[in-house]
């Protein structure tokens, strides 16, 4: 099957699945096609798992399907033998055209949305295009965008730029044509319907889903209306169905610092000359394309905490980092790789230097996923405890490759990470009119972000901006202007047709020649009032700024003083228990020493007397007695005998009292339960403990004089200011 073919397909299957039959009925009209086409004798799931994927080209798993095939049952397409467990068409019933009507209308469709695309760029740009090149062009600004999860390289290759089409798409919104949006839409909804069949199908019940949603960055941008196009109100209408269905929504406190800084670094560069769109973040890119002042700014900083909890109802988690003995799962630093290796894979131009501090907030968010989810993989809402929701469509990638490694049992169950489309149709999958309405909301935005300028673009913009405002030829005022209002952006696009090879110094000028001719006039003199109270604001802005530099400075320190702090109260613990069995040891040892005191008198008494004895005896008693030789020849070899079986040593009077004393110390700390290797390990641990407890004191000392020369810098920030405001 071509990609025209596919595409097709996916916007029939969301067409009859709209139709009120649901999912699982549009998929058994397309079971129903492979049926007719294979002519089947009897129903193999497993077969027709396989031949369906050779017919449409995507896969349905092997327990959704067994439920298509009993939906099939229950409408009287096919029919099942309980005494041989068999399955069987029911020829009367079976009927593949209803679908492949479907089908053909939706292909229809396309040719005549190629056919409109067509015309607009003979008419617009005196281009003339291929079939192929112009569904390539589609399917470029469909994948590169992340509208679908699929992408195809080699067409992305090909289409290095996505302009032509998405300004297609915007000329027809603007002239009431919406049936390209339509199409496009019907696609990009059945790629994620398909997605949602690795999850078993979406459940008909979903009361009680107790599941905790974490929110990434970029969705909490669109909740709150930061980005090109306003889609808002349609993930404020997702979150509130989250919440209906009993899901808890949080952002970690990480990806609060990193959203407040976005934030926070933006009232910098609002009406500054210098301002530079090619470096700016897309929050920047919305404040100074949007009028917003610094003051309105820094007061969205100031309330984004209370905004996010009272008015969203979002928990910020301030979880601590697991400690590396609890971690059971795949670790921070190996998620990080995949990460710069699905960046690097779809990205010609990724910087892992520009990335670091994102891709580290991104993988310590599917770290804690992964930790908090402990290996366990929902198949079903209902079942789900974690999920990261996210609109990096490259991160839930990596999310589901992650998923596949670590998830113990079923590996087709719900990643740790997904994207916000394929999570509102699944929160959604009862209601295509709301999964339509937040996939074309994506659209028109992933729309207008590709009619703005390319990033090569707007630095060529602005460093000639800048060269013309040191000469004077330009007012900063419109210099300023012409990187930050949509429709001068736009007109820039739209003459250089995004093709930065296209673009010279008279560009600027073109722009602005363009803009009066449209009667635009008026937005540079409103920028000029604009401009001169922003520059007022700068002096004091940048006091705050070097302000919010320092307590980022201070709540770096601070959390790892607490770190330090965590650290030492292990070790302290590690110490006392060590200390504890140690002393308990010593106990041991004292006693055995005692013990060995006491028998090596007795046995020096025993000896001493011994040898009284037979000096006595041999003074006494007469040489030649035989009862005496006697015993005397017997007694001394024996006790020879003994010691070398015993002692092993060369016979010496020196070596013989250090063996016998060995052995009595021996024989006492066995008595007493002492082992002295023992012993020795807990003295060399205890002082190892010891020294790194010393070692953590130090440091956190250190540690806490530089928070206190930290703070007295915001004390002494904090007068400048004052004396500024004077």
């Amino acid at each position: 099957m071509s990609m025209f073919s596919l595409q097709c397909c996916y916007a029939a299957l969301t067409a009859y699945a709209s139709e009120g039959g649901g999912l699982l009925d549009a998929i058994l009209q397309m079971v129903i096609v492979v049926v007719d086409e294979r002519k089947y004798k009897r129903l193999d799931v497993q077969e027709i798992v396989k031949d369906f994927e050779k017919r449409f080209h995507f896969t349905v798993p092997y327990h959704p399907m067994q439920m298509v095939i009993g939906l099939g049952i229950d409408k009287g397409y096919f029919e099942y033998n309980s005494a041989l467990d068999e399955r069987y068409p029911i020829w009367e019933a079976i009927n593949s055209g209803e679908f492949m009507k479907t089908f053909t209308q939706k292909e229809s469709e396309y040719e005549s949305l190629l056919t409109g695309f067509d015309g607009y760029l003979q008419q617009q740009y005196n281009m003339y295009c291929s079939r192929e090149d112009l569904s390539n062009q589609v399917q470029a600004f469909i994948q590169r965008d992340g509208l679908v999860a699929k992408a195809d390289r080699s067409i992305l290759k090909k289409v290095q730029n996505d302009f032509l089409f998405a300004s297609y798409l915007l000329f027809c919104q603007e002239h009431g044509n919406f049936a390209p949006l339509e199409y496009i839409d019907e696609y990009i909804t059945g790629c994620a319907l398909e997605e949602l069949l690795a999850f078993d199908a979406p459940i008909e019940s979903r009361n009680h889903c107790h599941t905790n949603v974490y929110l990434d960055t970029g969705f909490i941008f669109a909740l709150l209306g930061i980005e090109s196009t306003n889609r808002s109100e349609h993930f404020k209408a997702l979150l509130d169905d989250m919440v209906s269905l009993g899901m808890r929504l949080n952002i970690f406190e990480h990806t609060y610092a990193e959203i407040s800084s976005i934030i926070a670094s933006s009232a910098h560069w609002i009406g500054n000359p210098y301002y530079d769109p090619s470096e700016a973040s897309e929050a920047t890119y919305f404040f100074a394309s949007n009028g917003w002042s610094r003051q309105r700014v820094n007061e969205l900083v100031s309330n984004l905490r209370s905004i996010l909890i009272e008015n969203y109802s979002i928990k910020i988690d301030n979880t601590r980092y697991p400690l590396k003995e609890d971690i059971r799962t795949m670790y921070q630093e190996n998620i990080k790789e995949q990460i710069v290796a699905e960046y690097s894979a779809t990205n010609p131009r990724f910087s892992l230097e520009e990335k670091a501090q994102t891709i580290e907030f991104d993988s310590r968010s599917l770290f804690m996923l992964l930790h908090y989810n402990d290996g366990f993989s929902a198949q079903t809402l209902p079942d789900l405890k974690y999920i990261f929701v996210t609109t990096n469509r490259s991160l839930a990638r990596v999310g589901k490759k992650i998923a596949l490694k670590s998830f113990r049992g079923n590996a087709n169950g719900i990643p740790i990470a997904i994207n916000d489309l394929v999570w509102g149709s699944l929160i959604w999958s009862h209601s295509p009119t709301k999964i339509s309405g937040l996939n074309k909301a994506s659209i028109i935005s992933a729309a207008f972000a590709a009619f703005m300028p390319t990033e090569a673009m707007l630095k060529k913009l602005n460093k000639t901006l800048l060269e013309c405002a040191d000469r004077g030829d330009i007012s900063p005022e419109t210099c300023y202007f012409l990187k930050t209002n949509t429709m001068a952006l736009q007109t820039l696009a739209q003459l250089t047709q995004n093709n930065e090879e296209q673009y010279n110094e008279k560009t600027p000028h073109e722009v602005l020649k363009k803009l009066k001719e449209s009667g635009y006039n008026e937005g540079i003199a409103e920028k000029q009032k604009e401009v001169d109270q922003l520059l007022q604001e700068r002096e004091r802005v940048d006091f705050e700024s070097r302000i919010a530099g320092q307590q980022a400075k201070i709540n770096q320190l601070v959390e790892k003083e607490t770190g330090l702090k965590r650290l030492l109260t292990s070790v302290e613990e590690n110490y006392e228990n060590l200390k504890q069995q140690f002393d308990f040891a010593k106990e041991k040892k004292k006693a055995g020493d005692k013990r060995y005191k006491n028998l090596k008198m007795i046995t020096s008494i025993v000896i001493f007397g011994l040898g009284i004895l037979f000096a006595v005896g041999t003074y006494h008693i007469p040489f030649g007695n035989e009862i005496f030789n006697s015993l005397t020849g017997f007694i001394i070899p024996l006790l020879i005998v003994v010691i070398y079986v015993m002692f092993g040593y060369n016979v010496s009077l020196l070596n013989v009292g250090k063996a016998i004393s060995e052995t009595l110390q021996k024989k006492a700390y066995s008595l007493c339960s002492f082992d002295p290797a023992e012993y020795s390990r807990l003295m060399n641990e205890i002082e190892t403990k010891e020294l790194k407890k010393n070692d953590i004191q130090k440091e956190l000392h250190l540690v806490a004089d530089q928070i206190k020369q930290e703070k007295s810098k915001i004390d002494e920030y904090s007068v400048d200011i004052d004396l500024t405001a004077q």
